[in-house]
């Protein structure tokens, strides 16, 4: 610790002293003891002008250093290499806060245009480098990486899945595998035809199967409705190797009831006419399936394609 100076003869008392008291005169030891008190504070004081502390150094109180280079670190080694902490010339007040903990400061490891550092699993910061074209950076929940973003990565809502067609060239249905996240289905039909007459309806399915009946709603095809409710009709009466194109757009109404409501928008292209539709139908649980075919199931497909996009 370094010692401040600290008098040890109060001089002034024995010059108040009568002549002729002999606690008048400083004996010897005393100013021994001066000199000594006087030698401890010079050999533990920092000349103002510099020098070298050679033990720990307590401030209490700020400090106040000027120059833009004002502190030099010398290392564990005494020799001719040193950090020196360069300080831009300040244009306001700026405060640099160090958190309680154990840190270590980090140089540039970013090498690249683009790179950004972030916390390794060694929970130490760490290079990463920028990605290629066309890929975000992204996060599994434990580290972060630069990755393509595929329609999993979206967020349900901003999903657009457009599934795999299937022909309508022959079979009596044509199912669809629904997905959980689905609230909006758009079911496109192009150059559809059946060999018979039976009515082309649409059918919803759940964990239980497809349902078969409980669909409220109905069509109209030139001036001519029709009341369905065994599936979601897409036309009023059926021609065999008539040519259909269109959509039917199945649309989630109440998720607790598992009600959904369709619309039909169907137009021939061997004839003058077309179709159009509503309905909605409540489910026993959530929808997994969708299904084309006919009110008799036993009519078969023909021609044409089908194909569902998912929102």
């Amino acid at each position: 610790m370094c010692a401040d100076y600290v008098k040890t003869v109060n001089f002034e008392a024995k010059d108040s002293l009568p002549t002729g008291d002999p606690d008048k005169v400083a004996v010897g030891k005393e100013v021994d003891d001066e000199f000594d008190a006087i030698a401890v504070a010079i050999a533990t004081k920092m000349d103002k002008s510099g020098g070298i502390f050679t033990g720990p150094i307590t401030v209490s109180g700020s400090i106040t250093v000027e120059g833009g280079s004002p502190l030099v670190l010398e290392g564990a080694t005494n020799n001719a290499f040193e950090t020196t902490i360069v300080v831009v010339d300040p244009t306001q007040d700026n405060t640099i806060t160090i958190p309680d903990s154990t840190i270590s400061i980090l140089g540039d490891p970013m090498t690249s245009r683009g790179d950004i550092i972030v916390r390794d699993s060694s929970n130490l910061s760490a290079r990463l480098g920028v990605g290629a074209a066309n890929t975000f950076l992204g996060s599994d929940a434990t580290d972060v990486a630069h990755r393509v973003i595929s329609l999993a990565d979206l967020p349900n809502g901003s999903k657009l899945e457009l599934q795999t067609e299937q022909a309508t060239t022959s079979g009596t249905e044509k199912d669809f595998t629904i997905p959980s996240w689905v609230k909006k289905i758009t079911m496109t039909i192009e150059g559809l035809s059946t060999n018979a007459t039976s009515i082309i309806i649409v059918q919803l399915g759940d964990a239980g199967g497809i349902e078969t009946s409980g669909y409220l709603g109905s069509v109209d095809q030139l001036g001519s409705a029709f009341q369905y409710n065994t599936g979601f009709a897409i036309v009023n009466a059926v021609g065999a190797a008539e040519v259909r194109n269109g959509t039917v757009t199945i649309t989630l109404k109440n998720a607790a009831a598992f009600t959904w409501a369709a619309d039909v928008a169907i137009g021939r292209s061997d004839a003058a006419s077309g179709s159009t539709g509503a309905g909605v139908k409540s489910l026993s649980a959530a929808l997994t399936t969708v299904r084309l075919t006919m009110v008799n199931g036993s009519d078969t497909f023909d021609a044409g394609s089908v194909n569902l996009l998912l929102e």
